[in-house]
């Protein structure tokens, strides 16, 4: 691993990892045979995302990931949710673009949840 001082902060709180309790939606990428695996549970209310969870199988930088994702999307209005962006993920979390196959699991994951929350 970097040992970047943005994942380190990310990975010093882990606020959201876990499951929703009853989820409006959840939303999955990957596969612990490839070596990452994501799930997003999500619960909204009133057209917001009122929690956000993952669970994570994978390195350090794939739960860095989710958990940047998930403090920036929870409480979000779903008519306003900010674009998936891999690339600049990696940037907030200063690591090598060797990272990316990672943060797009997360995104895969993300784009899952969409998927269901537009249907």
């Amino acid at each position: 691993m970097s040992g970047s001082a943005a994942l380190e902060r990310q990975l010093d709180e882990l606020r959201h990892v876990g499951s929703v309790d009853r989820p409006t939606v959840t939303g999955r990428a990957g596969g612990v045979s490839g070596g990452s695996e994501v799930q997003f549970t999500v619960k909204t209310a009133d057209n917001v995302l009122q929690q956000v969870r993952y669970r994570a199988f994978g390195g350090l930088g794939l739960i860095g990931g989710c958990e940047l994702w998930a403090r920036r999307c929870e409480k979000s209005p779903l008519n306003a949710l900010p674009p998936a962006e891999p690339v600049e993920w990696l940037a907030q979390l200063e690591l090598p673009r060797e990272y990316l196959a990672d943060m797009l699991v997360v995104e895969d994951a993300w784009r899952d949840v969409l998927a269901q929350l537009v249907t």
